[in-house]
């Protein structure tokens, strides 16, 4: 019965709105793939989950990262998915988070080059990273500081293949990237035995997705249904796909 009441409060909840809510961000498997795809990204599958019962349909669409978060700020979009707080604080967040990232240095399989745990380490090294993400623990600021020749910014819609593209040419040494997500894409692109992994950097970050600040409803409905999710084992049959651990 209190299944069957909340589905009707969120079904009048959403009785006055448009039939569905666009999610945009760049692509950042497994968190979110290819628009489309039979695996779109395990965030994806959370939102159809969420909202196709209550009549939303789910407008994923891939955009580069720094326009994605400018669309949703601005309002012409309702959320960005993969986000950490830091790099949003003006959007709305839900209670809790949608899983944990850490960052990864990747380097070509012949290069012998090891990372002493200090960014001083990083000062002989061409880096390849993303226009407008957030790596905290100290490695924005050097970024920012050395961006040009020593540290190459991508900006589009699927960055990661850029930087993969970059290192195996010789034009970057060095690439910062999730460690889930790099390691599902040299599986996916069979590059596992060309591309090296060094070191972890720094501690890892919570992931969420982020809403413009005129979607309440939408935030309310995601922490509403998540606990059901969860109860149900449909959440962790949707990271089961994507060998995603069912997060605390």
């Amino acid at each position: 019965m209190k299944v069957l009441v909340l589905f009707l409060v969120l079904m009048m909840s959403f009785s006055s709105l448009a039939t569905t809510i666009s999610i945009r961000a760049d692509e950042w498997y497994p968190m979110n793939g290819t628009p489309e795809s039979t695996k779109p990204g395990y965030m994806i599958e959370l939102l159809q989950a969420i909202f196709e019962p209550l009549g939303i349909q789910v407008d994923y669409q891939l955009m580069p990262w720094r326009k994605a978060l400018g669309s949703v700020h601005a309002g012409f979009t309702d959320c960005v998915v993969g986000a950490v707080k830091k790099e949003a604080p003006s959007l709305l967040f839900p209670s809790h988070h949608w899983g944990k990232d850490v960052n990864g240095l990747y380097v070509r399989a012949e290069d012998d080059w090891q990372f002493s745990g200090e960014l001083k380490s990083l000062k002989s090294r061409k880096v390849g990273v993303i226009l407008g993400y957030v790596y905290g623990n100290g490695l924005d600021r050097y970024l920012r500081e050395h961006a040009g020749q020593a540290v190459q910014f991508v900006d589009d819609k699927e960055p990661l293949d850029t930087n993969i593209k970059k290192l195996l040419k010789g034009k970057i040494d060095t690439v910062i990237e999730s460690i889930s997500v790099m390691n599902a894409r040299l599986m996916e692109r069979g590059l596992k035995e060309k591309i090296r992994y060094v070191a972890s950097f720094g501690e890892p970050s919570e992931l969420y997705i982020a809403c413009h600040p005129k979607n309440r409803t939408f935030i309310n409905t995601i922490d509403q249904t998540m606990p059901k999710l969860r109860q149900s084992g449909h959440l962790k049959n949707i990271l089961d796909r994507y060998d995603i651990p069912l997060w605390k």
